[in-house]
């Protein structure tokens, strides 16, 4: 503002604007929420406007899948999703130290919006079929997942990753090169079958990956 005199009083209206997802990021305060407690909802079905906190286990083998605004998981308890079912979020995941997000194979978890820094560990299972000479290719939902802990029991020289710089046997470049490391967010590792299994018919890995889920987009250099 330019040309009034000094004494010219000023006024400002600072309006307060629900945010359709739930509590604000700067206030502890917020009426749109509900709390399961092992049995029902404080405050109607979970939905994308609603700040939803387990407070009580909640298993997906006979309960519905759940959409929130940002998901809380308090200290003590379990939030199961499994085969077919889904946690769909809009904002953030919170789990906190004692308590336990589980996603099992074929259950998933869904963040709607980007570049969200969730806290806390999940456990987020996936099930493959292969032989014992068979290799099946991963990429870690978490952050830093250790690899050799995809499959313990492959051998550390059966693990690998493609290097797009290697030189090759047929003179060109693009290669397979043995790796161990903290898994990396949208990088792919081919992992051979586990010690145990045979040549014959398919059988049963699951991986288990622990660890502060990964969301937004991911780029990886080719």
């Amino acid at each position: 503002l330019t040309g009034l005199p000094l004494d010219t009083p000023i006024y400002f209206r600072i309006r307060s604007v629900n945010n359709i997802c739930g509590k604000s990021l700067n206030s502890s305060f917020n009426s749109n929420t509900t709390v399961w407690n092992g049995s029902t909802w404080s405050n109607g079905l979970p939905d994308l406007t609603k700040y939803v906190t387990i407070n009580g286990n909640y298993d997906m083998t006979t309960l519905p899948s759940i959409d929130a605004c940002t998901l809380q998981v308090n200290n003590g308890r379990t939030l199961t999703v499994t085969a077919g079912k889904y946690v769909n979020v809009q904002n953030k995941v919170i789990v906190q130290s004692l308590g336990l997000l589980e996603v099992l194979n074929d259950g998933s978890l869904v963040q709607v919006s980007d570049g969200i820094s969730n806290i806390g560990n999940i456990t987020f299972e996936r099930t493959t079929q292969l032989r014992l000479s068979d290799y099946v290719y991963w990429s870690s939902p978490v952050n830093n997942f250790p690899l050799y802990s995809v499959s313990p029991n492959t051998p550390s020289g059966s693990i690998y990753n493609w290097k797009t710089t290697l030189l090759n046997s047929n003179g060109g470049q693009g290669n397979w090169q043995l790796v161990n490391e903290n898994m990396i967010a949208g990088k792919g590792y081919a992992i051979r079958g586990p010690v145990g299994f045979t040549d014959g018919a398919p059988q049963n890995l699951t991986a288990t990956f622990i660890g502060v889920p990964n969301n937004g987009i991911i780029t990886f250099p080719i």
